[in-house]
């Protein structure tokens, strides 16, 4: 089955992607490239700068961050999801950055974010700056939280309009990185409930989620690690990122946009299961651009696909058109080609079985440096239509014997 056939009962949402975590192939999108406001889904990015400044020695597990005034009275708010923040009284970085995880505390992500940069503002620029470094090319933050701006000003916090937005790509490849390079992560999202100021007796206080899809939870997922939600704006659209891991395969699922809460974790739900169920593919096609610099076509990336059972026995997908041009570069970068199982790929013949569709999903090119570490998967889709065409019985028995031997 293609990915354009994949039949999913109420995947309500705006945008949609389902990622294999270890190699960041996208094995299922829809509007991956759209970029649509997250709301809480952007702690992520707050969170990852978080342990970025742990490893390198700007922030440790155990400091302590004194609260002011204005993070007191934000924490207060009822509209706004907290826990409780106490004007002079100290926490530790690891209570609020599970705070900001567990229950998308907005005030002690705040918090977290004036003890890095010094403010709201400058941290939105350090926001900004990761997005580029990790190729967030459609993501745009103007609060470390979430809140936007008619949520700050009363307050007398001055952010851009607009919100955070991202692309259901862009929060795909932000949570890997997470998960990566600190999958000890998990070990928070995955909590139904947890203690925020744990050692006080008397402050203390439960944080909860009501996510049906964590363990012991009412639909619980086998291997289901959480993630991170964000709900708002003046249309109710709600998002979610989340991570799963058994013994087959580590999945990364995306969803924007969806009326509410229920439609995210049923979609959530669906693109897990389907990702659980996939055989995995091991082949991979070296790409070998040697007519990079050919006049005749005009110095595309140009590669031929072979396919079988087609009214064409091929079709030509351009890399020039996919791969940013900096990693346009034979001389620095080798380029393979892994195709999905569910794109109709014929892995014992290298070639594809028609139908495909134009904009169907085909596979990943995963772009290497000369020592064979990868820099950038992106995925492919085709750009064209290949009609299948109904074989004659001769053409049947030939194929049988072909695929035999």
């Amino acid at each position: 089955m293609s990915a354009n056939e994949i039949s999913f009962q109420h995947l309500n949402a705006k945008a949609l992607l389902l990622m294999d975590a270890v190699t960041g192939e996208v094995i299922y999108s829809e509007d991956e490239h759209t970029v649509l406001p997250v709301y809480s889904v952007s702690k992520l990015m707050t969170a990852y700068i978080v342990l970025e400044s742990i490893k390198n020695g700007q922030l440790k597990w155990d400091q302590q961050v004194v609260i002011d005034a204005q993070l007191d009275e934000i924490s207060r708010v009822y509209a706004f999801t907290n826990v409780p923040l106490v004007e002079g009284e100290s926490y530790t970085v690891r209570d609020l950055f599970q705070a900001m995880l567990v229950q998308s505390a907005n005030a002690a992500t705040m918090a977290l974010a004036k003890t890095i940069s010094g403010s709201e503002q400058q941290f939105v620029k350090i926001m900004n700056t990761y997005a580029k470094n990790l190729e967030l090319s459609n993501s745009t933050f103007v609060s470390s939280s979430g809140l936007e701006q008619e949520d700050l000003v009363d307050f007398g916090i001055k952010i851009a309009e607009g919100g955070n937005r991202m692309s259901a790509i862009d929060v795909a490849t932000l949570m890997r990185a997470i998960f990566v390079e600190y999958p000890e992560t998990a070990d928070i999202t995955k909590q139904s409930q947890m203690w925020f100021n744990e050692s006080d007796e008397i402050e203390k206080f439960l944080m909860t989620t009501s996510n049906p899809l964590l363990p012991g939870a009412t639909q619980e997922i086998p291997g289901f690690l959480g993630g991170k939600s964000g709900f708002g704006g003046l249309d109710g659209t709600a998002a979610y990122a989340a991570l799963l891991h058994d013994n087959e395969r580590s999945l990364i699922t995306v969803v924007i946009g969806a009326m509410n809460m229920n439609d995210v974790y049923e979609s959530t739900r669906q693109l897990m299961e389907y990702g659980r169920t996939l055989e995995l593919n091991n082949s991979v096609l070296d790409m070998q651009f040697s007519e990079l610099n050919n006049k005749s076509n005009n110095g595309d990336m140009i590669y031929d696909f072979q396919v079988m059972n087609g009214e064409k026995d091929k079709f030509t997908v351009n890399f020039s058109k996919i791969i940013p041009e900096k990693y346009q570069d034979v001389e620095k970068y080798t380029y393979e080609f892994k195709p999905i199982n569910q794109a109709n790929f014929a892995s014992n013949k290298n070639t594809y079985v028609a139908p495909i569709l134009k904009e169907q999903i085909i596979g990943n090119i995963i772009i290497k440096n000369t020592d064979n570490s990868v820099v950038k998967t992106i995925v492919v889709k085709s750009e064209e239509t290949v009609a299948a065409v109904e074989l004659t019985w001769i053409q049947k028995v030939i194929k049988f014997i072909i695929e035999i031997f």
